[in-house]
């Protein structure tokens, strides 16, 4: 009789231990969604940045919980808007976040085809479009002599606008030397505003 005593004892200690780590995680949980929506909305990337703020608020001591198997048991009771919480949780969230990039990627592709086909003189390629779409906050491309590098800037540019993310005035394009930056400049006009982008800006 002791013995089930203690056990019940131990159970209950278990179950308020869950409840009061499981409610920081539910609310990170929501938070992180939101927070993903928001951030391709306004800049259509969830940047390196984004994902280390999303795991510095990232609760912590449920795992040892979870290892216990009556807690275990336990959650697998509670209801499903929790379990979706404590599954999030339970994932790497730089996966979770590079897996909606990739979702995002392939929709934008999708969805974005015209502008692509489009802004250039020739369609871009799927590796063109692919740097178009890519909004990280560092992203390094390298490519050859004419591989259409000027193409995948102006292009860029013209996404960026035309989905809000970046004001056009907020935007710097560099090119090595006059010649190319001139080249670049006429570009832009000659690409962008047709397609009412505030190209001069």
């Amino acid at each position: 009789a002791i013995t089930t005593v203690i056990k019940r004892v131990r159970f209950a200690e278990l179950i308020e231990g869950l409840s009061r780590v499981t409610n920081p995680v539910a609310e990170w949980a929501e938070k992180a969604r939101e927070a993903c929506t928001a951030q391709l909305a306004s800049k259509g990337w969830l940047t390196q940045e984004f994902k280390k703020a999303i795991n510095s608020i990232k609760p912590h001591g449920l795992a040892e919980l979870l290892a216990e198997p009556e807690v275990a048991e336990h959650l697998e009771t509670q209801p499903q808007e929790l379990k979706d919480a404590v599954s999030l949780w339970k994932r790497d969230f730089d996966e979770v976040a590079d897996s909606i990039n990739e979702r995002h990627l392939a929709k934008e592709l999708r969805e974005s085809k015209a502008f692509f086909d489009k802004v250039e003189k020739s369609p871009l390629t799927d590796e063109q479009a692919r740097a178009v779409v890519c909004f990280d906050n560092r992203v390094l491309l390298v490519a050859s002599a004419g591989s259409g590098k000027t193409s995948t800037m102006v292009a860029k540019a013209g996404y960026a606008l035309a989905k809000g993310y970046f004001a056009a005035d907020r935007m710097l394009l560099l090119a090595f030397n006059n010649d190319a930056a001139a080249e670049l400049r006429e570009r832009i006009k000659e690409r962008l505003a047709p397609l009412g982008l505030p190209a001069e800006k």
